[in-house]
């Protein structure tokens, strides 16, 4: 029986990743759903690797949007002065469509089978990964508020009937790093990174863990979001976010949320802590990016324009670097593409190497005016 269930896991997996292709030439809401909810659109590696991983539970007060239990992974490294926390991806949901119990938009448990599928950093066994040594906290995503929610909200679903979705990413999130800090007294270098919902947790919560290891040499790298959204989208608020930013940030009173963009979020804390690196990956012509934007009511085909606009404002941050690299997919930090992304002769492994160890890397981006890097 559970070898049926892991080729039934398996070949939705792969359907999933067929679904991606078709719905990223923009047909219809699901663009973005399928694409991120749960482990779907990742390329499946070695499922060994799953051994390696401690599962732990949540403390009490956490939970995913429907009632799940929420849980989170741990994985020992052998440099005891070296720690990796990040962030999972699992898109998100703000409305009673976007959230109902079917969505594809959003990601609703952590599963069994959550990160068995991962490549990129992920696959221990490659001997060009920069972070096998690493000790590393995954923590999962299953509230559908970029992990930063803290309210509990009921929404009128399709059929009509009232749903209550736990947005509790901020609960969850916080249980995991308390466990963290705990046990990691005092870290020499450490590395927050997130893919796309996760990659705007991983600038959210940077002031946290910035002032938790002050001794720490920190790089923060967000993964497949660069912050498009359409003026005035009003998540934040239903996911009451805004409760917890950092008083590095912004106070609640102060904040606009009519024009507060993630732009702001890193200007503010790149500049409170400008010993720490911060930085940035998006594929130029990421449909699951354009998709979302679409979904929330924007104009997906201002999307690049925008993209480009918003890494040239954080330029004038002197600790912010971006790497922009070729071609439609989302994400890189869990692809097997991590390896291979090349853009002007500088491979993306290479460049995120450097970046963790302190080198001062250069900004990439392909050339705009085609296709692949519009």
């Amino acid at each position: 029986m559970a070898g049926q269930n892991e080729a039934e896991h398996l070949k939705t997996t792969r359907i999933g990743k067929k679904i991606l292709v078709i719905l990223s030439l923009g047909i219809g809401i699901a663009i973005a759903g399928v694409a991120l909810g749960g482990n779907w659109g990742l390329v499946i590696t070695n499922p060994q690797l799953q051994r390696e991983w401690i599962v732990i539970d949540g403390d009490a007060g956490t939970q995913c949007a429907l009632g799940d239990p929420y849980r989170f992974y741990y994985r020992r490294g052998a440099d005891d002065d070296k720690l990796m926390i990040y962030f999972q991806l699992g898109g998100a949901c703000w409305s009673g469509p976007t959230c109902q119990p079917f969505s594809p938009v959003y990601d609703k448990r952590v599963s069994e089978y959550e990160l068995r599928w991962y490549g990129g950093i992920f696959d221990f066994e490659n001997p060009d990964n920069p972070v096998t040594g690493y000790h590393i906290v995954v923590i999962p995503y299953c509230t559908g508020d970029v992990h930063i929610g803290a309210a509990e909200v009921e929404y009128d679903t399709i059929p009509g009937d009232a749903l209550k979705v736990a947005h509790y990413g901020y609960t969850n999130t916080m249980s995991v790093l308390n466990w963290v800090y705990e046990r990691f007294e005092a870290p020499d270098h450490i590395l927050i990174a997130g893919s796309s919902a996760g990659s705007m947790a991983s600038i959210y919560y940077a002031p946290e863990i910035m002032r938790h290891y002050p001794g720490a040499r920190i790089v923060q790298l967000g993964d497949g979001y660069v912050g498009v959204a359409p003026a005035g989208w009003d998540a934040l608020e239903t996911w009451n976010a805004y409760a917890n930013l950092s008083d590095e940030i912004a106070a609640p009173a102060d904040i606009d949320p009519k024009t507060f963009t993630i732009t702001d979020l890193y200007g503010a804390v790149a500049d409170r802590f400008p010993q720490h690196t911060f930085a940035q990956y998006t594929h130029s012509a990421d449909v699951v990016q354009m998709g979302y934007l679409l979904v929330t009511g924007g104009d997906a085909a201002s999307w690049a324009d925008t993209k480009a606009q918003i890494l040239e404002e954080l330029l004038t941050l002197d600790n912010f670097r971006y790497y922009v690299g070729e071609g439609m997919l989302h994400t890189i930090l869990p692809m097997d593409e991590f390896y291979t992304m090349e853009v002007n002769g500088v491979r993306f492994r290479d460049w995120f190497a450097d970046l963790i160890a302190g080198v001062d890397v250069p900004n990439v981006s392909c050339a705009r005016g085609t296709p692949i890097c519009p």
